[in-house]
């Protein structure tokens, strides 16, 4: 085995122990800290740095790229509605949207796999950093769209429930287990809608028999007389 290959073994290895720990490190995050962690790395594409002495970026696309491998389409959407106005110059910006086009056909298979979710981001994430030679100066403040910040929601939610169903959800799709998260949220939302349905069907019912026995009395009058 030669030393150049036997580098490339180490540090392929090393990349899926840490994506492996990223990984399993989303299990314990929260909405705040999915929201903070996709703009910070969204922040390290569109503002990507480089070592003044080497060159080279201080943020490794393939790092970026293995964090959000399993939230492709979303990590590319942000980038979509934030990567224009980061760029200076427009012959860059046109290399980039080049990038995003390739990007987002690897992206839009309609039968999502890992290795194209993670070939496609990787060429979004990698072409905005290298097509972005001179990066605007003034700061520029990072958006994401209200679809976005639901997506989110949803997400945090079905780690929520990994988390409850954790011991009955190997093997399974945590959507099958969100029917019982909305359920019982609508009950402990509507408990008090409850509780007046049941004093309206308690009341309901007194008036029900108040008025067959008035009835039964009106009757019983009139056989008297």
């Amino acid at each position: 085995m030669s030393p150049h290959h036997h580098k490339d073994t180490k540090q392929r290895n090393a990349r899926s122990k840490k994506k492996s720990q990223t990984d399993s490190h989303t299990d314990t995050l929260t909405g705040p800290d999915i929201l903070l962690g996709s703009l910070r790395n969204v922040g390290r594409v569109v503002y990507a740095k480089r070592d003044p002495v080497s060159g080279n970026f201080e943020h490794d696309p393939y790092d970026i790229t293995s964090q959000f491998s399993n939230e492709a389409r979303n990590f590319s959407s942000l980038l979509h509605e934030n990567y224009i106005n980061m760029f200076s110059n427009a012959t860059d910006v046109m290399e980039a949207t080049e990038e995003m086009s390739t990007a987002d056909i690897v992206l839009s298979h309609p039968t999502p796999q890992e290795l194209l979710s993670e070939l496609g981001l990787s060429i979004a994430v990698a072409g905005i950093m290298i097509a972005n030679k001179k990066p605007v100066k003034k700061w520029q403040p990072l958006t994401m769209s209200r679809e976005h910040k639901l997506y989110l929601k949803t997400f945090e939610r079905s780690l929520e429930t990994k988390a409850m169903f954790k011991e009955h959800s190997r093997g399974m799709d945590t959507g099958q287990f969100m029917d019982y998260l909305g359920f019982e949220e609508f009950i402990k939302n509507n408990s008090q809608l409850s509780r007046s349905v049941t004093q309206h069907n308690s009341t309901s019912s007194d008036d029900l028999l108040a008025n067959e026995a008035c009835d039964m009395f009106t009757i019983e009058d009139d056989d008297t007389f």
